[in-house]
Protein backbone atom coordinates (compact mmCIF):
# COMPACT_ATOMS: atom_id res chain seq x y z
CA UNK A 1 0.00 0.00 0.00
CA UNK A 2 1.03 3.48 -1.43
CA UNK A 3 2.12 5.86 1.96
CA UNK A 4 0.26 8.62 1.99
CA UNK A 5 2.40 12.01 1.76
CA UNK A 6 3.85 14.04 4.85
CA UNK A 7 1.32 17.11 5.98
CA UNK A 8 -1.19 16.16 2.43
CA UNK A 9 -3.10 18.86 0.26
CA UNK A 10 -3.12 21.89 2.85
CA UNK A 11 -6.81 23.33 1.59
CA UNK A 12 -5.95 27.13 3.95
CA UNK A 13 -2.52 27.34 2.78
CA UNK A 14 -3.53 26.67 -0.89
CA UNK A 15 -5.82 29.94 -1.03
CA UNK A 16 -3.40 32.13 0.66
CA UNK A 17 -0.84 30.99 -2.31
CA UNK A 18 -3.88 31.82 -4.60
CA UNK A 19 -4.63 35.12 -2.99
CA UNK A 20 -1.64 36.67 -2.91
CA UNK A 21 -1.36 36.14 -6.70
CA UNK A 22 -4.84 38.14 -7.31
CA UNK A 23 -3.83 41.65 -8.18
CA UNK A 24 -5.61 44.44 -5.28
CA UNK A 25 -8.47 45.34 -8.22
CA UNK A 26 -8.73 48.58 -5.90
CA UNK A 27 -5.84 49.70 -5.68
CA UNK A 28 -5.35 49.35 -9.46
CA UNK A 29 -8.76 51.19 -10.09
CA UNK A 30 -6.92 53.93 -7.51
CA UNK A 31 -3.65 53.77 -10.16
CA UNK A 32 -5.66 54.62 -13.05
CA UNK A 33 -7.93 57.35 -11.73
CA UNK A 34 -4.62 59.29 -10.16
CA UNK A 35 -2.86 58.71 -13.75
CA UNK A 36 -6.09 60.09 -15.42
CA UNK A 37 -6.61 62.88 -13.08
CA UNK A 38 -4.10 65.44 -14.79
CA UNK A 39 -5.52 64.65 -18.39
CA UNK A 40 -8.91 65.01 -16.82
CA UNK A 41 -7.45 68.56 -14.99
CA UNK A 42 -6.29 69.74 -18.54
CA UNK A 43 -9.47 69.09 -20.24
CA UNK A 44 -11.32 71.18 -17.41
CA UNK A 45 -8.67 73.82 -17.70
CA UNK A 46 -9.39 74.53 -21.66
CA UNK A 47 -13.40 73.90 -21.34
CA UNK A 48 -12.82 76.44 -18.84
CA UNK A 49 -10.64 78.77 -20.72
CA UNK A 50 -12.96 78.36 -24.00
CA UNK A 51 -15.97 79.33 -22.22
CA UNK A 52 -14.11 82.08 -20.10
CA UNK A 53 -13.97 83.67 -23.41
CA UNK A 54 -17.30 83.27 -24.97
CA UNK A 55 -19.59 86.27 -24.35
CA UNK A 56 -24.04 86.36 -24.51
CA UNK A 57 -25.17 87.89 -26.92
CA UNK A 58 -27.08 91.29 -26.05
CA UNK A 59 -30.56 91.68 -27.93
CA UNK A 60 -30.79 94.48 -29.66
CA UNK A 61 -33.53 93.96 -31.84
CA UNK A 62 -35.50 97.51 -31.50
CA UNK A 63 -32.74 99.34 -30.82
CA UNK A 64 -31.63 102.37 -33.77
CA UNK A 65 -28.83 100.42 -36.12
CA UNK A 66 -26.00 102.71 -35.18
CA UNK A 67 -26.54 102.36 -31.43
CA UNK A 68 -26.70 98.80 -31.45
CA UNK A 69 -23.52 97.78 -33.81
CA UNK A 70 -21.88 100.27 -31.39
CA UNK A 71 -22.98 98.30 -28.21
CA UNK A 72 -22.19 94.80 -30.00
CA UNK A 73 -18.71 96.08 -31.25
CA UNK A 74 -17.94 97.22 -28.04
CA UNK A 75 -18.33 93.52 -26.74
CA UNK A 76 -16.29 92.43 -29.48
CA UNK A 77 -18.25 91.55 -31.91
CA UNK A 78 -17.63 91.93 -35.89
CA UNK A 79 -21.24 93.05 -37.33
CA UNK A 80 -22.48 93.30 -40.74
CA UNK A 81 -25.87 95.24 -41.42
CA UNK A 82 -27.92 93.90 -44.11
CA UNK A 83 -30.99 96.51 -45.40
CA UNK A 84 -34.26 94.19 -45.54
CA UNK A 85 -36.89 94.34 -48.66
CA UNK A 86 -40.13 95.63 -48.01
CA UNK A 87 -42.61 93.75 -46.20
CA UNK A 88 -46.22 94.09 -44.60
CA UNK A 89 -44.50 93.29 -41.12
CA UNK A 90 -42.16 96.07 -41.14
CA UNK A 91 -45.16 98.83 -42.13
CA UNK A 92 -44.84 100.12 -38.28
CA UNK A 93 -40.99 99.95 -38.00
CA UNK A 94 -38.95 103.44 -37.30
CA UNK A 95 -36.26 104.18 -39.51
CA UNK A 96 -32.74 102.68 -39.32
CA UNK A 97 -34.83 100.04 -36.62
CA UNK A 98 -33.22 96.70 -36.31
CA UNK A 99 -35.71 94.49 -37.37
CA UNK A 100 -33.74 90.81 -37.17
CA UNK A 101 -30.75 89.16 -36.15
CA UNK A 102 -28.38 86.33 -36.52
CA UNK A 103 -27.93 84.69 -34.11
CA UNK A 104 -30.65 86.61 -31.76
CA UNK A 105 -29.19 84.92 -28.36
CA UNK A 106 -26.43 82.19 -26.51
CA UNK A 107 -22.98 82.20 -26.13
CA UNK A 108 -20.28 83.10 -28.79
CA UNK A 109 -16.63 83.58 -28.70
CA UNK A 110 -15.15 86.99 -28.84
CA UNK A 111 -14.91 87.94 -32.51
CA UNK A 112 -18.08 86.21 -33.55
CA UNK A 113 -19.70 87.72 -36.46
CA UNK A 114 -23.32 89.21 -35.97
CA UNK A 115 -25.60 90.17 -38.99
CA UNK A 116 -28.02 92.97 -37.95
CA UNK A 117 -30.77 93.72 -40.40
CA UNK A 118 -32.51 97.01 -40.20
CA UNK A 119 -35.24 99.10 -42.25
CA UNK A 120 -35.22 102.77 -43.76
CA UNK A 121 -37.80 105.41 -44.09
CA UNK A 122 -38.09 104.27 -47.82
CA UNK A 123 -38.48 100.49 -46.91
CA UNK A 124 -41.27 101.63 -44.60
CA UNK A 125 -43.22 103.67 -46.80
CA UNK A 126 -42.81 100.89 -49.49
CA UNK A 127 -43.91 98.22 -47.15
CA UNK A 128 -47.66 100.09 -46.32
CA UNK A 129 -48.36 100.04 -50.38
CA UNK A 130 -50.14 97.40 -52.16
CA UNK A 131 -49.64 96.91 -55.78
CA UNK A 132 -51.79 95.00 -58.09
CA UNK A 133 -49.73 92.25 -60.18
CA UNK A 134 -49.92 93.62 -63.93
CA UNK A 135 -50.40 90.96 -66.61
CA UNK A 136 -46.82 91.54 -68.61
CA UNK A 137 -47.32 88.52 -70.62
CA UNK A 138 -47.01 89.34 -74.52
CA UNK A 139 -44.95 92.47 -74.31
CA UNK A 140 -41.97 92.87 -74.84
CA UNK A 141 -39.29 93.50 -72.40
CA UNK A 142 -38.45 97.20 -72.53
CA UNK A 143 -42.66 97.79 -72.56
CA UNK A 144 -42.70 95.46 -69.38
CA UNK A 145 -39.78 97.02 -67.46
CA UNK A 146 -41.22 100.64 -68.03
CA UNK A 147 -44.69 99.82 -67.10
CA UNK A 148 -42.68 97.97 -63.57
CA UNK A 149 -41.12 101.31 -63.35
CA UNK A 150 -44.11 102.96 -63.51
CA UNK A 151 -45.56 101.01 -60.92
CA UNK A 152 -42.54 101.03 -58.23
CA UNK A 153 -41.97 97.41 -58.79
CA UNK A 154 -38.30 96.36 -59.81
CA UNK A 155 -37.55 94.01 -62.95
CA UNK A 156 -35.30 90.76 -63.14
CA UNK A 157 -34.91 89.29 -65.40
CA UNK A 158 -34.46 84.84 -66.50
CA UNK A 159 -33.93 83.19 -69.94
CA UNK A 160 -35.33 80.65 -70.54
CA UNK A 161 -34.42 76.82 -71.78
CA UNK A 162 -35.23 76.00 -75.48
CA UNK A 163 -38.85 73.97 -75.47
CA UNK A 164 -41.01 72.90 -78.54
CA UNK A 165 -43.64 75.23 -77.30
CA UNK A 166 -41.32 78.60 -77.31
CA UNK A 167 -41.18 77.50 -81.23
CA UNK A 168 -43.39 80.11 -82.43
CA UNK A 169 -43.09 83.00 -79.74
CA UNK A 170 -41.03 86.46 -80.20
CA UNK A 171 -37.81 86.85 -78.97
CA UNK A 172 -37.21 89.62 -76.14
CA UNK A 173 -41.10 89.27 -75.08
CA UNK A 174 -42.60 88.43 -71.41
CA UNK A 175 -43.80 84.21 -72.20
CA UNK A 176 -43.74 84.02 -68.41
CA UNK A 177 -43.68 85.80 -65.20
CA UNK A 178 -42.78 85.47 -61.58
CA UNK A 179 -45.07 85.72 -59.20
CA UNK A 180 -48.35 86.21 -61.68
CA UNK A 181 -51.83 86.52 -60.24
CA UNK A 182 -53.29 83.74 -58.81
CA UNK A 183 -56.42 82.56 -56.48
CA UNK A 184 -53.91 82.91 -53.47
CA UNK A 185 -52.30 86.22 -54.42
CA UNK A 186 -52.96 89.47 -56.22
CA UNK A 187 -51.03 91.76 -54.94
CA UNK A 188 -47.46 92.51 -54.02
CA UNK A 189 -45.34 95.61 -51.83
CA UNK A 190 -44.48 98.37 -53.84
CA UNK A 191 -40.65 97.86 -54.15
CA UNK A 192 -41.05 94.19 -54.66
CA UNK A 193 -39.18 92.22 -57.97
CA UNK A 194 -40.85 90.78 -60.22
CA UNK A 195 -39.44 88.33 -62.54
CA UNK A 196 -39.74 88.83 -66.80
CA UNK A 197 -38.74 85.35 -68.52
CA UNK A 198 -38.06 85.33 -72.11
CA UNK A 199 -36.28 83.89 -75.00
CA UNK A 200 -33.62 85.07 -77.04
CA UNK A 201 -32.79 83.88 -81.31
CA UNK A 202 -30.61 81.11 -79.61
CA UNK A 203 -33.30 79.48 -77.57
CA UNK A 204 -35.79 80.60 -80.40
CA UNK A 205 -33.74 78.54 -83.33
CA UNK A 206 -33.69 75.06 -80.66
CA UNK A 207 -36.73 75.22 -79.90
CA UNK A 208 -38.11 75.26 -83.66
CA UNK A 209 -35.58 72.40 -83.95
CA UNK A 210 -37.05 70.57 -81.10
CA UNK A 211 -40.56 71.19 -82.30
CA UNK A 212 -39.92 69.79 -85.07
CA UNK A 213 -38.17 66.73 -83.74
CA UNK A 214 -41.77 66.19 -81.84
CA UNK A 215 -43.82 66.48 -84.96
CA UNK A 216 -41.94 63.60 -86.93
CA UNK A 217 -41.78 61.72 -83.94
CA UNK A 218 -45.30 61.91 -83.82
CA UNK A 219 -46.14 61.51 -87.21
CA UNK A 220 -43.80 58.30 -87.55
CA UNK A 221 -45.73 57.19 -84.54
CA UNK A 222 -49.14 57.85 -86.42
CA UNK A 223 -47.79 55.89 -89.67
CA UNK A 224 -46.95 53.13 -87.16
CA UNK A 225 -50.31 52.82 -85.62
CA UNK A 226 -51.44 53.16 -89.11
CA UNK A 227 -49.83 50.10 -90.65
CA UNK A 228 -50.82 48.15 -87.55
CA UNK A 229 -54.16 46.56 -89.28
CA UNK A 230 -51.77 45.17 -92.25
CA UNK A 231 -49.87 42.67 -89.67
CA UNK A 232 -53.14 41.42 -88.15
CA UNK A 233 -54.48 38.23 -89.15
CA UNK A 234 -57.75 39.03 -92.03
CA UNK A 235 -60.36 36.69 -91.79
CA UNK A 236 -61.91 34.41 -94.53
CA UNK A 237 -64.83 34.97 -95.86
CA UNK A 238 -66.89 31.60 -96.30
Amino acid sequence: MAKKAKGGNNPLKSFDKWANTVPDTAKIIGDAVQAAAPILDKALDRNYEKEKNRISIPNVLDLDLLEGKELLEKLGFLVTVTLVKPDKKYSTARDNEIVDMIPKSGRVDKGSVIKLYYVTQEIIDSSNLDVPIPNLLGLSITEAREHLKDLGLKPAYELLKAEARWANQQVNTVLDMEPKVSLFSSTVVKGSILKLKYIDEATLEESRKLAQAAAKKQLDLGQLVGRIPNFLPQNKQE
